[in-house]
């Protein structure tokens, strides 16, 4: 990964321009809900309320195995007691998926062609599904980010032989598989690196 500060200006061109893109969308269709989403933030308000993992409304309170943890703990994270703030939710979104684009760049570097690694990062800024993913009221986002925030930590560790560096980004893939299990698919690709 390189650190040439001439390449700090196209990072942020391409932050922005993922940032802003997603933010228009978010502002004509408002945050995104599906069934799922529902389930999501009744364990995320359980969580907060001290009801536990539970998809239960009521007492009692009778713990889930249906979803993995790591989406629910978002949102009692971000949510603390009461009501679900959907467009908090999908604004910090917003900028964890923003954060990927800038992580293509990143990971794209010792690509020779810096046309490719530019139209890379770019067309991941203005894909429809990434867009509309992050303000979904789902866990593919926060996945996402996981999962590029952990390839980075592993490409870092692997050049700079830093065992620091690949412990984190371990532990960091293990958080992806407690937020969607598809992530053991990558992990183990990982591991072949």
């Amino acid at each position: 990964m390189t650190r040439s500060p001439s390449e700090l200006p196209l990072r942020l061109a391409v932050f922005v321009l993922a940032l802003v893109v997603r933010f228009g969308f978010l502002v004509i269709a408002g945050p995104v809900s599906s069934p799922d989403s529902s389930e999501y933030e009744t364990i995320g308000s359980n969580i907060v309320a001290d009801n536990g993992f539970s998809l239960s409304i009521a007492a009692p309170y009778i713990p889930t195995e249906r979803r993995t943890p790591a989406y629910p703990a978002f949102l009692a994270l971000l949510n603390g007691r009461g009501q679900v703030h959907r467009y908090r939710i999908a604004a910090i979104q917003i900028v964890l998926d923003s954060a990927v684009a800038v992580a293509i760049l990143l990971l794209t570097a010792s690509v020779p062609m810096r046309g490719a690694r530019i139209s890379a990062a770019v067309l991941y800024a203005l894909h429809p599904a990434a867009v509309a993913a992050s303000s979904t009221m789902l866990s593919e986002t926060l996945f996402t980010f996981l999962v590029a925030c952990a390839a980075l930590l592993a490409v870092a560790g692997r050049k700079s032989d830093r065992l620091a560096l690949s412990l984190l980004a371990g532990i960091v893939m293990g958080l992806s598989v407690l937020c969607r299990p598809l992530g053991v698919i990558y992990a183990g690709s990982a591991v072949l690196m």
